[in-house]
């Protein structure tokens, strides 16, 4: 099986890039000086068979799910992710690269201080080598900023190195005495928090016979307590493994989500997402755009109806910060062309085509509600002007089909449902540029939970989202004050500044689109009441019959007709707008964000990456609430005949 580099996973540059199927197994587990009594034979074959049952389990997926509308058709790619400490992680990455997996290679040090930290435990030169071997081998090699100037400095980084393993597997292989934690950020703590976060775990026993299980349930809740080891006589040791429990808990990762019968997520789009193409223009999607800037202004401008193109020039890709000097800014601008690499096209396409479907479906809408009163108007004609009434009535009855046609259209074509499943994963792809520097993961975006029966993580958005971040993996990057610098200024000014500011005009526009049109229904139901009394005051005083005489009675019955249902047209797009919510929703977000920029501005220099990364999920965090308030609003807001 081949697994050198990441593939692009873009058999067709035509359609939005599908991902390469990737496996990433992670490793906790004990050092040597717990694993003296190990039967080293016995326990690399156990490793090598959970080893191969995860490539086996690949395998099997990707021949069931590669296609248009699943993995790319390159193998899958096989990973370990290890800080190849000496002992278990050692062993298990240098089983699995022999098996042919990469090595994602996360250290808590600088590499030449990690080093120095298994040099000082005088454990041999073998172990020395392996660990030089394996660093050699690994790619990519992350290397945080931690310190051993103090002991619990120490701990911290160690901490620190475990918590990220779990955040880049899969599945956990787990070496492993049953005990307590050894100190902060032990063994018995990962398998815990890897428990707590319900990601599989395959404990291997570290006393012979070295049984492959699960770990018990109650570690979600209790602290480890020893487990006795087995009989380590000869017919144990040859008991083939049972590792269904591992295929299963892999296939419910890897497969493509199975629709509901009951359609509470609205129709599978994943065939449809992987079958679009560019869009050369939108005809339809700028009538949108001018009626806000005719409400705005008092002038619709002229329409635009060019659409970017996702496939030469992706509407949004990371550029580097402004540097200083040339070397401190070259690893992190190294990581930002990485990122361009695995993130760009797949967050173009989405984002191209949900702004392109948002047009389809927002102009659509308006149309149907301005049409809707425009059918009142040439209704009452026909009583109006009895010479024009086939005229009238035929213009009525082609508006009414417009209606219908623009409304099936868009049920068939699904323009709301597109607009909402890209936008989620454009937005969430968009949480991975200021994540992935830090070695952080995607957060999946949750709903309440009077909505968790409509929760997008069991949708075919957060299945390719998992897909090409594991796809992705870890980048290359060694966490220096300089590259930590790079990017502070990259998370600040680019994404929670840019939010800041997009949200503040985004306020300020909805709120002034959602009063101008309330005030303008009040207009014109307030001409309406002054006709009807002009038209009362007609009846009680002779001098005023002008009002209910043609001409000018004729004008007045029109425009008494015409004018409420005009106003009823606009209090339709602006419910269907959601402005006033919208207004409030992006006032709230930029004073969250406003909070983070101030946390993020206090903190100490130099910068530390275990005091930035809190602040970097918590922006996503905020990001991504706000997502999800989102979809649930526009949810309930399909396109309907007004």
């Amino acid at each position: 099986m081949t697994t050198e580099g990441n593939g692009s996973g873009e058999a067709d540059p035509k359609h939005p890039p599908r991902a390469r199927l990737a496996v990433r197994v992670g490793v906790t587990g004990h050092q040597l000086k717990r694993l003296h009594g190990m039967d080293e034979v016995l326990l690399r074959s156990r490793i090598r068979a959970v080893l191969q049952s995860v490539a086996d389990v690949a395998r099997s997926v990707h021949d069931r799910h590669r296609g248009p509308a699943g993995y790319a058709d390159e193998p899958p790619l096989l990973r370990v992710v290890s800080p190849i400490a000496d002992g278990a992680d050692s062993i298990v990455a240098e089983q699995a690269v022999d098996l042919g997996y990469q090595l994602h290679c996360p250290v808590p040090f600088a590499e030449e201080v990690y080093r120095q930290t298994i040099v000082e435990k005088q454990l041999g030169d073998d172990v020395l080598a392996l660990h030089d071997r394996l660093w050699r081998e690994a790619g990519p090699r992350f290397e945080l900023d931690g310190s051993r100037d103090e002991s619990e400095l120490e701990k911290d980084a160690y901490l620190a190195v475990g918590e990220l393993v779990l955040r880049q597997c899969d599945v956990l292989i787990a070496i492993w005495d049953g005990a307590p934690a050894d100190g902060r950020g032990g063994t018995g703590d990962i398998v815990a928090a890897a428990q707590r976060l319900e990601l599989p775990v395959v404990w291997i026993h570290a006393a012979p016979p070295h049984a492959v299980t699960p770990p018990p349930d109650r570690l979600r809740r209790e602290p480890p307590t020893a487990a006795r080891p087995g009989p380590a006589d000869g017919a144990e040791a040859a008991r083939p493994l049972d590792l269904q429990f591992l295929d299963a808990a892999l296939r419910q990762q890897l497969e493509p989500p199975v629709p509901a019968p009951d359609r509470h997520h609205g129709p599978d789009l994943r065939r449809t997402y992987f079958h679009e193409t560019q869009p050369k223009a939108t005809y339809l999607g700028w009538v949108y755009a001018c009626f806000r800037k005719l409400v705005l202004t008092g002038w619709p401008g002229v329409p635009k109806t060019s659409v970017p193109d996702a496939v030469a020039n992706p509407p949004w890709t990371p550029q580097p910060p402004a540097a200083g000097d040339a070397p401190k800014a070259e690893g992190f601008a190294s990581v930002l062309a990485w990122m361009r690499q695995q993130y760009g096209r797949h967050y173009g396409w989405a984002d191209m085509l949900a702004d392109y479907y948002a047009g389809l479906y927002r102009s659509a809408f308006i149309v149907n509600f301005l049409l809707g009163a425009f059918s009142v108007l040439f209704a009452i004609l026909v009583f109006a002007d009895k010479a024009g009434k086939a005229w009238w009535i035929g213009i009525e009855v082609g508006l009414l089909a417009m209606i219908l046609v623009l409304t099936i259209a868009g049920w068939r074509q699904k323009w709301h449902q597109r607009w909402l499943d890209y936008r989620l994963l454009a937005e969430e792809l968009r949480h991975m540029f200021f994540l992935a520097p830090l070695g952080r993961a995607a957060l999946l975006a949750r709903v309440p939970p009077h909505m968790e029966h409509d929760d997008p993580a069991e949708t075919w958005v957060q299945w390719h989202l998992r897909a090409v971040v594991r796809q992705a993996g870890l980048p290359d990057a060694r966490l220096t004050a300089g590259y930590l610098d790079d990017y502070a200024t990259w998370l600040q000014e680019t994404h929670i500044r840019g939010q800041i500011d997009y949200h503040s005009a985004n306020a300020r526009i909805s709120g002034r689109l959602f009063r101008r049109l309330q005030w303008i229904g009040v207009g014109l139901f307030g001409a309406t009441l002054v006709i009807g009394l002009l038209k009362l005051t007609g009846f009680l005083h002779p001098s005023l019959k002008v009002f209910l005489d043609p001409p000018l009675g004729t004008v007045a019955t029109l425009l008494a007709g015409v004018l409420p249902a005009f106003g009823a047209a606009l209090a339709g797009i602006r419910s269907q707008g959601e402005f006033e919510r919208l207004a409030e929703r992006s006032h709230g977000m930029a004073a969250a964000l406003l909070h983070l920029d101030d946390r993020l501005s206090r903190l100490p220099r130099p910068w530390r990456a275990t005091e930035m990364a809190p602040i970097a999920v918590r922006t996503a965090e905020t990001m991504a609430a706000e997502l999800m308030d989102w979809r649930v609003v526009f949810r309930a807001k399909p396109l309907e005949l007004p």
